[in-house]
């Protein structure tokens, strides 16, 4: 039990982490429809779902 409350933290900050990357991101290239900005995008919040999926997965 206590193994999986130390995993589900360790994925809430990461997926805080990640959120906080994602906005750092749009920040910089704000509305830009540069390709590789739209695919890093993309493929974060893929990630950010992942990681909540398995943070609600724990609980």
């Amino acid at each position: 039990m206590r193994g999986l409350k130390s995993l589900r933290k360790r994925l809430c900050v990461f997926s805080e982490t990640l959120k906080f990357q994602k906005t750092m991101l749009d920040n910089v290239f704000e509305y830009d429809e540069n390709p590789d900005y739209v695919h890093i995008r993309t493929e974060l919040e893929n990630l950010i779902k992942l990681v909540d999926s398995k943070v609600l997965k724990y609980e």
